[in-house]
């Protein structure tokens, strides 16, 4: 019974069929159950799936620590899953990115930001791609563009990332969305594609 489908009811309704036929989920179904509750925002699943992790001590993986604080988050819970990530002892940069991105969502940018700037000074990861869009996109929730113009440039100049499209996209929001709609212009001018 494979819980790897697109459809997240589908997904919720094969994890409840094993639990009925006693069927003990693997790894990849309970990663499977826990995105199909972060997709539709199944908060009392998520929390009922999160008790049977730790009461099976499947707690201590670290993709599927990563998925509980992505469904707290995108469930409405983003204390529950700040908590989880503040106690995460290996924190991976899926980790780190799946907590800035959660709190970017609630519209806690300078969190998310803090968050980033612990990660940076930790220096055990270096950020991705996907990282610097969650930060673009907390820099813009709280109208951040000195330091939005920044994290800009360091993914280059520090990082060695080549910005992309959803990169320039965050960028011409943060500066729309302050105001600075001249240089907003001019940066789409300057996109390279």
């Amino acid at each position: 019974m494979s819980l790897q489908t697109h459809n997240p009811n589908e997904a919720i309704k094969l994890f409840r069929r094993m639990q009925l036929e006693n069927v003990k989920p693997d790894e990849i179904a309970i990663l499977a159950v826990l995105s199909a509750c972060a997709d539709l925002g199944a908060l009392h699943l998520g929390e009922w799936i999160h008790n049977y992790i730790e009461k099976h001590k499947l707690n201590k993986i670290v993709p599927i620590y990563n998925s509980l604080i992505d469904m707290y988050a995108k469930s409405g819970n983003i204390h529950k899953a700040l908590q989880l990530f503040e106690n995460m002892k290996h924190k991976t940069i899926i980790t780190w990115t799946t907590m800035i991105t959660g709190l970017a969502l609630h519209g806690l940018g300078k969190e998310a930001i803090h968050i980033f700037s612990c990660m940076e000074k930790e220096g055990r990861v270096k950020p991705t791609e996907v990282t610097f869009i969650a930060v673009l996109s907390a820099c813009s929730h709280v109208g951040l563009v000195e330091l939005g113009r920044d994290y800009f440039t360091s993914m280059r100049s520090r990082y060695g990332i080549e910005p992309k499209i959803e990169h320039y996209g965050c960028m011409i929001d943060l500066l729309g969305r302050a105001g600075h709609l001249q240089e907003a212009k001019e940066l789409v001018l300057r996109m390279p594609f």
